[in-house]
């Protein structure tokens, strides 16, 4: 890539060929005679280059380009420009990087701009559609929730395997006779009576809406919706070194948000279905009585 950076303009060029076809551009320009003026471009490509200066034509493939004040440019990479041209060129260079780097964040920013639309369509559909993140978010929440409408012991067992990154549910039980022999025998030694085994219920799928990376207002409404609406009162042209950092920082993370986003509700989705849900009335508070109530009166509201 060449890429020729000069008063908040980028001029990119396809190949070598119109680089030292510029105007003033010299392939063998003599450094005793010359005096550097500015960094104008850097260049990294996949051929090996000479460099421009007459005393060095030392081969390389990442460097920069320079502008004298004569007015001839050239082409030099790093050591020649420490070499021949001293601290002038490590200041310069410094300079270069910066102004090219806050070029680089304002034009990738009034690129994204121009998106602002249709990433709010994205958001909006994503959030209010039928079943959707928000739908997900408030229903799914609830089985993680102690202070919910949903039973304590739904809340401890769904909580119990978020943790364990599992989503095998089981329940335990009285061991039967035979199950007691069994564990006597792989113990060596006689067992107090009763023991208790668990035993596998059911797969819960979707769990992963419940973990905290996939935590659906954090990555809709505060990664994205909340910068965005600051986003839109920007004036980009008018951003500082910083603020460009941080506004381009955040513009490359919006579609992984939004792709784990999409993700998480997906789970969430598969996770609130009566069916794949009411396994956990099998757990043994829930056999009778108000919890078995209540859990089935949230089941109804997630039934479709």
């Amino acid at each position: 890539m060449i890429t020729i950076n000069t008063n908040k303009s980028v001029v990119r060029l396809d190949g070598w060929d119109d680089l030292i076809g510029r105007a003033g551009f010299s392939t063998n320009l003599d450094p005793a005679e010359h005096d550097l003026d500015a960094i104008i471009g850097r260049y990294n490509i996949g051929e090996r280059v000479r460099c421009g200066l007459s005393n060095c034509h030392t081969l390389h493939a990442k460097g920069y380009l320079v502008s004298t004040k004569s007015g001839r440019e050239t082409n030099i990479g790093k050591d020649c420009g420490k070499a021949y041209f001293g601290v002038d060129f490590e200041n310069l260079a410094k300079q270069f990087e910066r102004m090219s780097t806050e070029q680089d964040n304002r034009e990738l920013l009034s690129n994204f701009s121009f998106n602002v639309e249709e990433l709010d369509t994205k958001i909006r559909t994503l959030r209010h559609g039928q079943r959707g993140a928000d739908w997900v978010n408030k229903h799914s929440r609830c089985l993680i929730d102690p202070n919910s409408r949903v039973p304590v012991e739904v809340v401890r067992a769904v909580t119990k395997l978020v943790k364990a990154n599992a989503n095998e549910f089981s329940i335990q039980r009285e061991a039967t006779d035979r199950e007691v022999e069994t564990m006597e025998a792989a113990q060596g030694k006689k067992l107090n009576r009763p023991q208790f085994v668990d035993e596998a219920v059911a797969v819960i799928y979707g769990l992963d809406v419940l973990n905290p990376e996939y935590d659906l207002r954090k990555l809709l409404v505060i990664n994205v919706e909340e910068p965005l609406k600051a986003f839109r009162t920007l004036t980009i042209d008018e951003l500082t070194f910083e603020q460009l950092a941080y506004w381009k920082k955040w513009a490359v993370s919006v579609e992984g948000s939004l792709e784990s986003a999409a993700l998480a509700t997906a789970a969430g989705q598969r996770l609130l279905t009566r069916e794949n849900l009411s396994p956990l009335l099998r757990l043994p508070s829930l056999e009778k009585g108000e919890d078995r109530a209540l859990f089935q009166a949230y089941l109804d509201t997630i039934t479709i």
